[in-house]
């Protein structure tokens, strides 16, 4: 497919691949492996435009991917903000901050206070009220010393500045939330289960924000051709619907796998990375 040069005369196809993190490019360690990283490697030293797509924020990301010299931003919160791996920032989606006081509100009233994101002053911080179960204490834990500020409050400062809107619970509990947001206006919502745990994730932001719009800046940003996306799980759907070639990953949930045009290797197998090569070097 690489080798064929739909609409550009005749030159080589110009592609953006751009995949997922947990499930996807990542092993079920949360790793990227020494084989993917190798084959990453030597593809961006030869001028591969790559980058990711993930739920995870960059001081998450940074570390995982410290073996890649990648010079694109990286499309995080589901899209809410891109940025480099050395956390220069390019854009962000805010939330109004009437639409963001809907959608706290819609968590407390369910018994499911959340972790609220803003950034002020080109910083990310978080607040919370309380750490409810063992998947809020790991999630505080992993970022806490993270972040410039991670801090627990009596009450939310809703501002201009709020971005992102979180929990990590049981299904049954954070599905009522779920509902209830997805009557907001200006707000999408994702709920999928944990690649880890037993536990789902409830993700909440602005409507303007997703990994496919962030893929599509990258897009023009680059001026590439085409995009070639890889996901594994419910919040890349919209990702790869939107992209020019859809790759599910062996592993993917079974709804990511039917819109997909091609299911590769899984996680555990280097099925990005070998597929990315293997399309790389198609090209004429």
């Amino acid at each position: 497919m690489g080798s064929i040069p739909h609409g550009t005369g005749g030159r080589s196809i110009k592609t953006l691949y751009i995949t997922d993190l947990d499930g996807t490019l990542l092993n079920n360690n949360a790793r990227l492996s020494e084989t993917s990283a190798e084959i990453l490697n030597r593809l961006l030293e030869k001028g591969l435009l790559f980058s990711v797509a993930t739920a995870r924020s960059v001081v998450t990301v940074a570390p995982i991917l410290q073996q890649l010299p990648m010079t694109l931003p990286a499309v995080l919160m589901n899209g809410v903000y891109l940025s480099t791996l050395n956390c220069d920032f390019v854009r962000f989606e805010r939330y109004r901050p009437d639409t963001a006081e809907r959608v706290i509100k819609a968590f407390e009233e369910n018994g499911r206070p959340p972790f609220v994101f803003s950034v002020v002053d080109n910083e990310i911080g978080v607040e919370y009220r309380q750490l409810q179960n063992e998947a809020d204490r790991e999630f505080h834990n992993d970022r806490v010393e993270r972040y410039k500020s991670f801090v627990k409050v009596d009450a939310f400062r809703v501002t201009d500045d709020v971005i992102y809107v979180n929990a990590v619970d049981n299904e049954e509990v954070i599905r009522p939330v779920y509902e209830e947001v997805m009557t907001i206006d200006g707000v999408t919502a994702v709920m999928y289960k944990d690649v880890y745990t037993d536990y789902w994730f409830l993700e909440c932001f602005s409507s303007a924000a997703s990994k496919i719009n962030g893929a599509l800046f990258l897009k023009q940003l680059t001026g590439a051709d085409r995009i070639v996306a890889f996901g594994d799980n419910l919040n890349d759907k919209a990702l790869l619907e939107g992209a020019d070639v859809a790759v599910a990953v062996a592993n993917a949930k079974e709804e990511i796998k039917k819109i997909a045009d091609f299911v590769i290797d899984s996680n555990e197998d280097n099925g990005v990375a070998r597929f990315i090569e293997k399309d790389f070097h198609s090209k004429p």
